[in-house]
């Protein structure tokens, strides 16, 4: 009867172990996209522009698609899409007029989430200066959700954060890359509140040229209108 006991308990204790690997998230809930959302971050990244400043500023039609436009205060922006689908990818802008058009909307994750899943998609795509075409090549990304953490930003501590990973390779049709790996914590129904990672170059035959560190924390937000100081 023991024996019966302890082999029960065990087959407990694993389900409950594998329900909580398997827990799964709404996306729209850690990654927002309102117009009028905005996230300052201090950039502790050493020569980094500081503040960091991420917003959603507008809708904006692309090929009878209705996106979001994303802007950063370095002057790139992206148009995206969040919905039951998840979140999408159409076009990236560069400032001094150079853009990313990618052959298909590239999906970077599903409307929901689970730990321990990874997400791969790729597009092919063209590198544009002023309307010029310079390049072309393969975009990948790979998404994978670690799970929850808790994580402290100034004074104060933030409970069960998600954490996932993006790496993001752009190689062209002569063999360089560019590309960034990146470790995000979301907090719910305020977005993300730590970025750190590498954006790095590669040569053809693969040996790394140059590298730039991120790390960035969330000072203050504004979601759906309203204020949050982080720090």
């Amino acid at each position: 009867m023991k024996t019966k006991i302890l082999v029960i308990s065990i087959l407990i204790s694993a389900l409950c172990i594998s329900a909580s690997a398997q827990k799964t998230f709404k996306l729209k809930n850690y990654v927002l996209s309102n117009v009028g959302d905005e996230w300052q971050y201090k950039n502790l990244a050493p020569d980094g522009l500081s503040p960091i400043v991420v917003g959603v500023s507008e809708k904006r039609d692309f090929k009878s698609v209705s996106t979001f436009k994303r802007d950063e205060n370095n002057g790139d922006y992206r148009l995206q899409t969040l919905d039951k689908k998840g979140l999408t990818v159409y076009w990236l802008y560069f400032k001094g007029g150079r853009v990313i058009e990618y052959e298909k909307p590239v999906r970077l994750m599903p409307a929901k989430l689970k730990v321990g899943e990874i997400y791969k998609s790729s597009s092919p795509y063209k590198y544009l200066v002023k309307d010029e075409v310079k390049e072309t090549g393969l975009q990948t990304y790979e998404v994978e959700i670690i799970g929850t953490e808790d994580i402290k930003i100034g004074e104060k501590t933030f409970k069960d954060t998600l954490v996932f990973t993006t790496k993001a390779l752009r190689t062209d049709s002569g063999g360089t890359q560019k590309g960034y790996e990146l470790r995000e914590w979301h907090v719910k129904r305020v977005g993300a509140i730590k970025v750190t990672g590498t954006l790095y170059w590669n040569d053809e035959k693969g040996n790394r040229t140059r590298t730039f560190k991120i790390n960035a924390e969330l000072e203050k937000a504004k979601v759906k209108g309203k204020e949050i100081k982080i720090q």
